[in-house]
């Protein structure tokens, strides 16, 4: 790994500086806030707040009763919490993995210089490089001392397998000469054993930090401010016009990665799935195939039909995915004890939504 100091990026913007949120037209307001939904948030039934002191605590728990977890408790992350993180009037974090142990993105938090790290931004050009070389394109955000490297999977519900994101993240590492020692990689936790657990959260870009009193940017590799200028929701705006989210590549890519010796075991939904899944699922998925890959895991075939274990009992090859004369992607299942059998035509995605929450279609 390079050790020369390449480029030295300013640290970030004066509140004064950043224009205001509430001087945007109200569906722009919306819009970046449904952009930091779709980019960063997996789970909105908790999420962190940042003290005076840049520690993270869990926004349900007294201030003075600083704590990450691992005990969830309640304090739903809404659409006004993540409006007055944009209007720099708190500053929230997220936890990155969700209850069926997914994630929609990952993050390596690069510091202080360490032993095998001399010099930060070259261990973060490194990094962005080997990313690069397994398909995964990455964008770098400025911090109070280093630099977050976040990699997007999906804007859908739960993304991939946290433990595919933090075995995929290692692996750049190791190709780009980083020690891992060096560097923090979310999702930390990749299992969680309770649906109380929580695991470690990360801080959401684009507000200010409150030990620092900046607002961070985003940076390229060339010196040059992420879409063309530092001001944080122009940046944002940017991210939500051209971030390339390769749904069907990048989980391709992380499956060439060899696995970690001793993967934990997944988390199997209970009787209640809904639990776990965000109401914006059926309203989200654009296709049967995207819903079956979000929801189960289910790699989507390039050309339909495609023949496929039905997800509602697991009986072997007895669903397919084809296209109606109309050229909708629809779902059917042979099997007659099946909720999803149907004797003529086949079921969207409206209709397997209603299955996977136990109603009737």
């Amino acid at each position: 790994m390079v050790a020369e100091q390449i480029y030295s990026p300013p640290r970030g913007l004066l509140p004064s500086e950043c224009y205001p949120f509430d001087k945007l037209d109200p569906d722009d307001q919306v819009t970046l806030v449904e952009t930091m939904f779709h980019l960063f948030v997996c789970r909105t039934d908790t999420y962190l707040e940042q003290n005076a002191k840049g520690q993270l605590y869990n926004a349900a728990t007294p201030e003075t009763k600083y704590k990450q977890g691992p005990e969830r408790v309640r304090a739903a992350l809404t659409a006004p919490v993540a409006a007055d993180h944009l209007r720099l009037a708190r500053t929230i974090g997220v936890y990155m993995t969700a209850p069926n142990d997914r994630a929609k993105a990952g993050c390596i938090d690069l510091d202080e210089p360490k032993p095998g790290m001399p010099d930060v931004w070259a261990a973060c050009v490194a990094l962005v490089n080997a990313l690069a070389t397994l398909g995964i394109q990455a964008y770098i955000e400025l911090t109070r001392r280093g630099y977050h490297i976040w990699v997007f999977f999906s804007t859908y519900v739960h993304g991939v397998w946290a433990s595919d994101i933090r075995r995929g993240l290692a692996h750049a590492c190791i190709l780009a000469g980083v020690p891992l020692d060096a560097v923090e990689i979310n999702p930390k936790q990749t299992y969680l054993d309770t649906l109380e657990r929580v695991g470690n959260g990360v801080r959401l870009p684009f507000g200010i930090h409150r030990k620092s009193g900046l607002v961070h940017g985003w940076v390229n590799l060339d010196g040059t401010p992420l879409g063309g200028s530092w001001e944080p929701l122009l940046q944002l705006d940017w991210l939500r016009g051209y971030v390339e989210l390769a749904r069907y590549a990048l989980p391709g890519a992380l499956a060439q990665i060899p696995p970690e010796p001793a993967a934990a075991p997944r988390f199997t939904a209970p009787s209640n799935p809904a639990m776990h899944r965000s109401i914006q699922a059926a309203k989200d998925a654009t296709t049967v195939r995207d819903w079956l890959w979000q929801n189960f895991g289910i790699p989507p075939a390039q050309n339909l039909p495609m023949a496929l274990r039905c997800p509602f009992h697991n009986d072997d090859k007895s669903a397919s995915v084809y296209l109606d004369p109309d050229g909708y992607e629809r779902f059917r299942c042979h099997v007659p004890h099946c909720p999803a059998h149907t004797a003529i035509g086949g079921r969207d995605v409206a209709d397997l939504e209603q299955f996977y929450r136990g109603g009737a279609a």
